[in-house]
C-alpha cells in the first residue's frame, strides 16, 4: 500500500504550491519604483477565482499579487486581457478608487510561471463587515457610504460604446474595440478543460441580447417546466426594457456590485472599489447607474433570506438575520436613487427601475433562479394578481399547448441553435441540481 508521503508526491503540486514566494517578492522589488525589498505574507486569500498574496516594502507600501486560479488556457489568456483594456480605461479616464495596477501578465511564460497581477492594497473596511453592525450603521453613515459610491459610479458616464460585447484590441490603430462576449469566469472555472467556445455577439441592442439568450436556452433546456419559464421570460423581455435604452449606447459597470468589493472609512467614504473581473460593455439599465446589488435582494426569493409574513413569532432584528426587511430595502433604494440624482441627474432615470432589469437579467443568464424571480418581476408588473397567477402551476398548463409557445420554440431552434458542449453543460447542471434521469435529458422526449 502506498504511503501518504508517496500519494503526495505522485499528484500534481497544487496552486499555492507551484508559488515561489521568494520568487514573488523578487519579482515585486525589480517592479517598485524604488525597487525596495519586499515580504511577501505566506498566509494567502482565496476566493472563487483568484488566490491573493499580500506584499510589503520596507517603506510601508502594501500590493496585492493577484493570481487566478483557473489552469491557463487561451480562452483565459483572452478573458484576461480583455479585462484589463477595460481597466486601463478606467484607471486612466477617471479617479475612481480602484486598485493602481503595478504589473499584469495573462500568460505562464514569465519568471513565476502563472498569469499574475501586481496591484495597490486598498486601505479601508469592507462595507459588508459594517452593514448590519448596529453600532456602526446609522442613517448619517449610510447616507454618506451612498453619496460617496454614486459619486465614484457616475464617473463612468464618460464611456460609451456602440455594441454590448468584451473588449478586444483593435490591430488596425491600436485602440480597442468591442467584439463578442467571452465566457465568464464561472464558466472557465467549471469547464477546463473545454477547447472551443462558441462565442455570442456583440449585439447592437437589448432586445437582441436578450432574444437571444432565450431562445439559445429554451433550446438545450433539459426540462418542460425550465422552458415554460423561458416563455414567461420572453414575455417580461419584450415589455419590461425601457424602449428608449433599448439601443446604443452602451456603458459600463462594476460587475460584482456587492457589499464585500468596496471599502469605506468609518464615516463611509469610499476607499476602494475590488474585483473587476468581466468588464464587458451592458446596456445602460444593468450599468454604472444601476442600484448596488445588496439593496435588490428581494426580487430574488432563491437569495433572499427574510421571514415571510407567515413566520411565527416576533422578527428577530437584522443584526441577527444579516437580512434586510422588503421595506427597508426599498428605503435604501430611494436613497441611492436621491444620492445618485444629485451626481448624475439625467440619468437618475436609469437608476430608478434598474433593478428589475437586473433581475430579469439573472433569470434569463441564470436558469436555476427563474422559478424565484418570476413572480416578483409579475408582482411588479401586474399587482398582487399577477404574481398569483405568473407564479402558479395554472399558467404553465395554460400556455404549454398554445400555438405561441411552440412557435418559440421553433423560432429558438433557428435564432440560435445550441451546441453539443452547451448541450452537455446544460444537462451536468441540472443532473447536479435536481439528480439523474432519463425524462431530463434536454433531447427526451417529455413523459406523459
Amino acid at each position: 500500500m502506498a504511503s501518504d508521503e508517496d500519494e503526495s508526491s505522485a499528484r500534481p503540486p497544487s496552486l499555492i504550491e507551484r508559488i515561489d514566494l521568494e520568487l514573488l517578492a523578487s519579482i515585486a522589488t525589480k517592479i517598485h519604483p524604488s525597487k525596495l525589498p519586499c515580504v511577501v505574507d505566506p498566509i494567502y486569500a482565496s476566493g472563487s477565482f483568484n488566490v491573493v498574496w499580500f506584499i510589503t516594502f520596507n517603506n510601508g507600501d502594501e500590493w496585492v499579487a493577484r493570481v487566478p486560479r483557473l489552469r491557463w488556457s487561451p480562452m483565459l489568456e483572452r478573458r484576461l486581457r480583455s479585462d484589463m483594456l477595460a481597466y486601463e480605461l478606467i484607471s486612466k479616464g477617471t479617479s475612481m478608487a480602484i486598485p493602481k495596477i503595478f504589473a499584469f501578465s495573462p500568460v505562464t511564460d514569465n519568471p513565476l510561471g502563472q498569469p499574475y497581477t501586481l496591484m495597490s492594497r486598498m486601505k479601508g473596511k469592507q462595507i459588508s463587515s459594517l452593514w448590519f453592525d448596529k453600532s456602526w450603521f446609522t442613517e448619517e453613515r449610510r447616507l454618506n457610504f451612498f453619496r460617496s459610491l454614486a459619486e465614484n459610479m457616475a464617473q463612468l458616464r464618460q464611456f460609451s460604446f456602440p455594441l454590448i460585447g468584451s473588449f478586444e484590441s483593435n490591430d488596425a490603430d491600436g485602440g480597442l474595440r468591442v467584439g463578442p462576449l467571452l465566457p465568464s469566469w464561472l464558466d472557465l472555472l467549471s469547464q477546463p478543460n473545454r477547447r472551443t467556445w462558441d462565442l455570442r455577439g456583440p449585439f447592437s441592442s437589448v432586445h437582441e441580447l436578450l432574444s437571444f439568450e432565450i431562445s439559445r436556452q429554451m433550446c438545450i433546456c433539459p426540462k418542460p417546466l425550465l422552458q415554460l419559464y423561458q416563455g414567461v421570460l420572453r414575455l417580461f423581455a419584450g415589455f419590461l426594457p425601457d424602449p428608449s435604452l433599448n439601443q446604443a449606447p452602451f456603458v459600463l459597470e462594476m460587475p460584482d456590485f456587492s457589499y464585500q468589493n468596496i471599502l469605506v472609512e468609518d464615516d463611509g467614504t469610499v476607499t476602494g472599489l475590488l474585483d473587476w473581473d468581466e468588464l464587458d460593455t451592458v446596456p445602460r439599465q444593468a450599468g454604472y447607474a444601476r442600484y448596488p446589488a445588496w439593496i435588490t435582494r428581494d426580487f430574488d426569493l432563491s437569495a433572499y433570506g427574510y421571514p415571510t409574513e407567515n413566520t411565527d413569532g416576533p422578527i428577530p432584528p437584522r443584526e441577527e438575520l444579516q437580512e434586510d426587511s422588503p421595506s427597508e430595502l426599498q428605503r435604501f433604494r430611494d436613497e441611492y436613487l436621491a444620492a445618485y440624482a444629485a451626481v448624475d441627474p439625467s440619468g437618475a432615470h436609469i437608476t430608478r427601475n434598474s433593478h428589475v432589469f437586473h433581475n430579469l437579467c439573472i433569470a434569463i443568464f441564470n436558469w436555476q433562479t427563474a422559478s424565484s424571480i418570476i413572480p416578483h418581476l409579475a408582482k411588479y408588473a401586474f399587482g398582487e394578481a399577477g404574481e398569483t397567477v405568473l407564479g402558479s402551476w395554472a399558467l404553465h398548463e395554460a400556455i404549454k399547448d398554445d400555438a405561441w409557445y411552440k412557435n418559440c420554440i421553433v423560432e429558438a431552434e433557428r435564432h440560435a441553435p445550441p451546441s453539443d458542449e452547451d448541450k452537455k453543460q446544460w444537462r451536468a447542471g441540472f443532473e447536479a441540481l435536481y439528480g439523474d434521469s432519463e425524462s431530463e435529458d434536454p433531447e427526451a422526449e417529455p413523459k406523459e
